[in-house]
Parts: structure tokens; C-alpha cells; sequence
């Protein structure tokens, strides 16, 4: 064998002994291979040409059944937003590839919002580090020029990622994409960026260095330039062919040139030895210390009348029925803006969204994962109207993600609710003493709950003869018609409250309820579609519906979708709350009471109009598509849409609604 000391660079070789070996054809084969054993399901992309050689061993590993799967999308924000529905529904981080510079730039506002959100993935976008006599893939063209960018491109969101990195070799390369991932899926969780060169994922062959006490000798009769080309061309080409007459003289140079003989034929066969990282263990979940969890336990045990609030807690599936056994050990009513599926609203201690008729009377507020979007506003409105006290759990209680906040709080507590709920449980039962206060708790706020449901149904069951139609009656007919199993992924704004209200039927298990524009906090709109589909992906066997505003509906990459609904064959329904207007926009009578919009019925902002056949979008895709505009029509077009969806065929129903 040839010494190692006589190799000038091996770059695909790892010499750490702890890992195993595996033999490549390059170095993108062993990329996937990781992604493979890291237990990456699916890898969303946006196509670029940089990904050729992971294009080409991902087709076959495809073909014999191994993961991951690739998912060819046709926009950047579908597929990060599959990626981000794909988590959300399942816990598991996915790979996203970007095109060099421009396709990073389109994913901007879904990177932005897997960062606010939490979401963890590890997104790959790719570069080029060379533009004149390129190596390996080099750039394929002068275009590429434009896409450099001075400082690098993560620093264009560096705000927005966890952690960035730029291999610089295929030495450790697997090392570092291992560590991405695990960064990503620790606490506070997110999304991580890789960029990733041409020239390393075009890499196949290993290159030597002449000896150098050989070189001296040589040296004597050729320059060492011209030894570097006769050795760059030996080991480029695919067959040569040494002729040789005097060499024999020398005994050391016949041995000489057996071993070259023997090394160049392995070579020949470009083939990389890279080492697989070895599996490390994920990060404890995170916990308060004792003396933190005794003192909230000593508050709820002391409270007469406190209420739970939370937003995302359901992130995490088992968090849910922890907290269902802490609200019925203590009597505690719990409210919540469903981020996910977060508390079941059949339980009759779940009193929906609204707080603000209990706060008065309330002397605890304790806040479970919200503290990204907390239940009042502004912050200090909350100490004119209760004495309560407040206390904030979350992983991040502080929020470090936002400049200001100004939220004011009694107790923070930095957390896992799934981890610190069952130990703050546990603490409570040896320290409950007063059955009585609890029973009564249990009957006031289940009599509550029934209230509240009562007056809800009046209101939509006065509405249903409207037209155009009124928004609480197709929530109350969506309501009526989907099953407990049906996934609903939310993006409207102005209707929200009324969704949350009135769809509910589904949220009594986890992992049932999705909110696009934000599960953690608000991070724009145009993700629903994206999301729904990441869901369905990920639960084939499930009812996944999207619930769009027309204005929504309008940033979502909608093409994108249905084309990736139609190729993969994921089927999904899409509901339109077409109120033919931004209202959310219509603040132009609050801030100019007299002011010329408000004379003249001029509201700039608003329109969004005039609409489209929304329908046919659906229909280019070879789905179905309904307009519906009767009220007495909403239920039974609902029901058809299902039945279709459930056949295998996208849908988009648009429902025409008052403004």
C-alpha cells in the first residue's frame, strides 16, 4: 500500500475511528446516506441545478424503497411550507434544498416563520466557489457570477436561522450537516442553513502528492511544474497507458511503478471512502428546577380562581392529556387560541379563546406556552383590569426573538410543558386539601362552557338564511360536517375568531388543528396551502382541509400546490371565506373619522376584487371546484367536497360571504 504521508489530499476520506466506513462514488452518494440514517423522510426542493449528483442517488435509493424520498415542488415557499406541515403534524425535521441565492430569497418569509415558530429543518441551499477554470461542477455558466454573494448568502437571513455553516471540504462534511441537524432539533428548535458548493457536490476523486524526497531526485532532469501536470494528467484521465524501455536499470523504480500501478487502477474506480458520523444522542428535554416547580404548585394550590391560557402547546401530542389531568385535578378552566390542537373542546372545562370577561375576577393567570403571543394587548393592560398574578411557562418565557416585549409577569418559567406539567401535577396531589373549592370550581365553569356553546349555536342558527352568506353559518355547517378526525389548517384573519369558535367538533385529540399564519406567533400569510399539504403528506389517510381568506389565498403559492397535489397525488380541500376584501384593512373610519375615504366610500387597501373563477384553478389541475353562493347549499356542497377529496382529487370550494 501506498504510505499516507505520500498523499497530498484525500478530501473525501474521514480518519476518525470511531465511525464506519462506507466506500462512495462521491461525496453526494454519502450525503444521502446520512439523510438516510438520520431518519430523514422527505426532502423538499425547489430544483437548481447544483443538486445533480443528490438528484441522482436520491433516484436510486427512491427506486429500491429507501429514504429520503425527494419531492421535486415548483416554489421555494411550498416547499418549506410542506416541510414546516410535515413537522407539525409528525415532530420530524425534514431537508430542504434551495437554489443558489435566489431560491434562498424566495423561501425568505417561510424561513422567517420556520424561526418565529419553532420549527426545526435543515435547509441546504447551494453555491459556487470558483468562476474560472472550475473544478469538479464549478459554475456552469457566467450567470453565475450574479449569484455570489460578498460575506456569503446566509448573511442575508442570518436573523432567521439558528445556526449557518459552508463546508469548506467533503473531509468532514457529514460531520457538520449531523451537527445542523442536531442543532436544529434542540430547544429552542429551528431552522438551520447549509451552504453547500458546486465544486463539493460534483467532487468524485481523490488526488496524491509525489514523494518529495522522489521529487528531488526527478527534479534533476524536469521542473516541478511539469511534474504536477504529467500527475494531474495521469489521474484524470479514464485508461492510461505507461510504455516503458530503460526503467528496468533501476530496482527501485520497477517497485516504484508497481505501486503507482496498483494505486491509479483504485483510483481509476472513483470511489470516495467517507466514515458516517456516529449516532449521538438528542439533548434532554428541558425542565425548571425544584424550588420553581414548588412555588407555581403553592399558586395554583392557593388560587381561588385561576384560569390556564395557551396557544402551542399542543406541539407537543403528549403535553395535551398532561394538562387535561392538571385541569381536572384542580378545577381549572382552560382557554386557548388553537395554534395546535392544544386541549380537547369537548372537555367541559374548555371555555374557548376569549379571557377577557374572567380576568377581573381572576387571582392567577397562568400562561402555557403563549408567551410568544400572549392573550392581552397591550402588555400593561392586563394590571389595570386584575390583580391576578401571572406567571409565563414556555422554552423561551423571555421571547429573546423580539427587540421589545414589556409583558409583565409575577414568575417565569423556563420549560417543556410535556416535562414540567406531569412533575407540577405530581407535587399537587399531596398538597390539595380543599376538595370543596375544587367541585364548585368544576360546576361553575362546566355550566359555563355549556353557555357559551348555547349562544354560539343561536347566533350562527339566525344567520343561516343570509345572504350573501354569513361566515358563522358556514363555520357551523363545516362544523357539522367533518369528523373528529379531520385535519383543519387555518389562514384567514378577520374570521379567525369565528373559526376558533365555531369548527371545533375535530379538536378533541391531538394533532387535529394547525394555524398557518402563526402557531407560535404571527409570521405572514401565504403558508396554508403549503402546510395542508406537508399534513396530508404526512397522514395519507386523513381529511386534510385548508381554510383560506380570498386574501390569503391570493399569497399562497397556489399553482405550486395543486401542481404538487396532482404530480404526488396528496390530495386536499381548500375552503375560500371569499369576502371579496382585506377587512382587516378597513381601519381608514378609526384614524380619520372625516376623512375623504369615509365621505366618499373610497377605501384604498381593501379591494380584492374583481374575483376570479377560483373554481378553474382547481379544475387545471383535475380537481373539483365549486362556487357556492346559496346558504341553503353550504352543507351539501361541504359533503361533496369531501366525498371528492376522499376519492383522491384535490378541491376548492369558494363560498361567497358578506363583507
Amino acid at each position: 500500500m501506498i504510505d499516507s504521508k505520500y498523499l497530498y489530499s484525500v478530501d473525501c476520506v474521514v480518519v476518525d475511528a470511531t465511525m464506519s466506513e462506507i466506500e462512495f462514488e462521491d461525496a453526494a452518494e454519502g450525503i444521502v446516506e446520512l439523510w438516510n440514517r438520520l431518519g430523514i423522510d422527505y426532502v423538499f426542493s425547489s430544483p437548481g441545478s447544483e443538486y445533480i449528483p443528490l438528484w441522482e442517488h436520491m433516484a436510486r435509493y427512491n427506486s429500491k424503497g429507501k429514504k429520503p424520498i425527494y419531492m421535486n415542488l415548483r416554489h421555494e415557499g411550498a416547499a418549506l411550507s410542506m416541510a414546516k406541515g410535515y413537522y407539525m403534524a409528525t415532530g420530524k425535521a425534514q431537508v430542504i434544498l434551495t437554489h443558489v441565492l435566489t431560491g434562498l430569497l424566495h423561501g425568505a418569509m417561510e424561513l422567517k416563520a420556520a424561526y418565529t415558530d419553532n420549527i426545526p429543518l435543515v435547509m441546504v441551499v447551494g453555491q459556487n466557489k470558483t468562476h474560472d477554470n472550475e473544478v469538479y461542477g464549478g459554475s456552469p455558466g457566467p450567470h453565475y457570477l450574479s449569484f455570489t454573494e460578498i460575506g456569503g448568502q446566509q448573511r442575508l437571513v442570518q436573523p432567521y436561522v439558528k445556526w449557518s455553516e459552508t463546508p469548506e471540504t467533503n473531509a468532514n462534511i457529514l460531520e457538520i450537516i449531523q451537527r445542523a441537524y442536531q442543532i436544529a432539533n434542540s430547544d429552542v428548535k429551528g431552522p438551520v442553513l447549509l451552504n453547500i458548493s458546486r465544486e463539493l457536490l460534483f467532487e468524485k476523486k481523490c488526488t496524491i502528492k509525489i514523494r518529495q524526497e522522489e521529487t528531488a531526485q526527478l527534479k534533476k532532469m524536469l521542473d516541478l511544474k511539469t511534474l504536477q501536470k504529467i500527475s494531474k494528467l495521469l489521474y484524470e484521465v479514464r485508461n492510461p497507458l505507461i510504455l516503458k524501455r530503460y526503467l528496468d536499470k533501476n530496482k527501485d523504480a520497477v517497485a516504484s511503478l508497481i505501486e503507482f500501478s496498483e494505486f491509479h487502477s483504485r483510483a481509476g474506480e472513483k470511489k470516495c471512502t467517507m466514515k458516517m458520523p456516529q449516532e449521538e444522542n438528542a439533548p434532554p428535554s428541558i425542565t425548571a428546577d425544584p424550588n420553581t416547580l414548588q412555588k407555581i404548585s403553592k399558586l395554583l394550590i392557593e388560587a381561588r380562581n385561576p384560569i390556564i391560557y395557551t396557544r402551542y402547546l399542543g406541539r407537543n401530542k403528549d403535553a395535551v392529556a398532561s394538562l387535561t389531568e392538571l385541569s381536572d385535578l384542580l378545577g381549572v378552566p382552560v382557554f386557548e387560541t388553537p395554534g395546535y390542537m392544544n386541549f380537547p373542546t369537548n372537555h367541559p372545562l374548555h371555555m374557548g379563546m376569549d379571557i377577557s370577561p374572567y380576568i377581573e375576577d381572576s387571582d392567577l393567570i397562568f400562561v402555557i406556552d403563549s408567551s410568544a403571543w400572549p392573550p392581552w394587548y397591550p402588555p400593561s393592560k392586563i394590571k389595570k383590569l386584575s390583580k391576578a398574578k401571572i406567571v409565563f411557562m414556555d422554552i423561551d418565557p423571555l421571547q429573546l426573538k423580539y427587540p421589545v416585549y414589556g409583558y409583565p409577569v409575577d414568575l417565569l418559567i423556563k420549560a417543556d410543558s410535556s416535562i414540567a406539567i406531569p412533575q407540577i401535577t405530581e407535587l399537587l396531589k399531596t398538597g390539595i386539601k380543599d376538595d370543596s373549592l375544587i367541585l364548585d370550581r368544576i360546576k361553575r365553569w362546566s355550566s359555563e362552557h355549556t353557555r357559551i356553546r348555547r349562544e354560539q349555536k343561536e347566533l350562527a342558527m339566525a344567520a343561516q338564511y343570509d345572504v350573501p352568506i354569513d361566515p358563522r353559518w358556514l363555520c357551523h355547517c363545516i362544523n357539522e360536517v367533518i369528523s373528529q378526525d379531520t385535519k383543519i389548517v387555518h389562514e384567514t384573519i378577520t374570521h379567525g375568531r369565528l373559526i376558533h369558535q365555531y369548527i371545533e367538533k375535530n379538536r378533541t385529540t391531538p394533532g387535529t388543528r394547525y394555524e398557518s399564519t402563526g402557531p407560535v406567533a404571527h409570521t405572514g400569510l401565504g403558508q396554508g396551502m403549503g402546510i395542508a399539504l406537508g399534513v396530508k403528506l404526512a397522514e395519507p389517510d386523513k381529511t386534510v382541509i385548508a381554510l383560506e381568506g380570498d386574501g390569503s389565498f391570493n399569497y399562497n403559492p397556489v399553482q405550486a400546490c395543486f401542481g404538487a397535489s396532482q404530480e404526488y397525488e396528496i390530495p386536499f380541500m381548500t375552503i375560500i371565506f371569499n369576502n371579496a376584501c382585506y377587512a382587516a384593512m378597513k381601519g381608514h373610519a378609526r384614524y380619520y373619522p372625516n376623512g375623504h375615504s369615509v365621505k366618499e366610500n373610497i377605501y384604498y387597501g381593501v379591494g380584492c376584487g374583481p374575483a376570479p373563477k377560483y373554481t378553474m384553478l382547481a379544475e387545471a389541475y383535475d380537481g373539483y371546484g365549486e362556487t357556492v353562493e346559496d346558504p341553503s347549499e353550504v352543507k351539501a356542497a361541504l359533503l361533496r367536497g369531501i366525498k371528492e377529496v376522499n376519492d383522491g382529487r384535490l378541491v376548492l370550494l369558494d363560498v361567497k360571504l358578506k363583507q
